[in-house]
């Protein structure tokens, strides 16, 4: 599997876009489960040949019902975002950002955050990240 460059599930599609980047465009058609997340983790890492990379979250359809236990595991278990180094999230929707907001909130993520509202932002927001990680 280290040589995919696309996850595809029924959560979504993870795409790597460099060695340190991946792009997940969620599908948005049903409730997910947490084993569902746990495969789409474990195989987001894998494509990224478990190194330390960036996440560029695409939200621009229903997310679906994510339970408090999923919330939890996609940001605050360090274990599944082992390799996580950012998140952003690219979403126009002002219900997604207040979802979003909330969930920052209260499970605290165990890497560096935004949201914005373009990919541009997306990628702008991961290299000062990167810049400033680099120092």
């Amino acid at each position: 599997m280290n040589n995919l460059l696309i996850l595809k599930s029924r959560i979504g599609i993870f795409r790597k876009v460099d060695d340190s980047v991946g792009e997940v465009t969620f599908s948005g058609t049903h409730d997910a489960t947490v084993e569902e997340i746990k495969e789409f983790t474990l195989g987001m890492n894998e494509i990224m040949n478990h190194q330390p990379y960036y996440v560029i979250n695409l939200l621009s359809t229903n997310l679906g019902s994510f339970s408090p236990e999923i919330w939890h595991y996609v940001g605050a278990d360090k274990e599944a975002n082992a390799y996580i180094e950012g998140s952003v999230v690219v979403t126009k929707s002002l219900g997604y950002k207040l979802q979003i907001t909330i969930f920052f909130k209260k499970y605290k993520p165990v890497y560096p955050r935004t949201i914005v509202e373009t990919k541009e932002e997306a990628y702008t927001w991961i290299n000062k990240l990167k810049s400033f990680i680099s120092e």
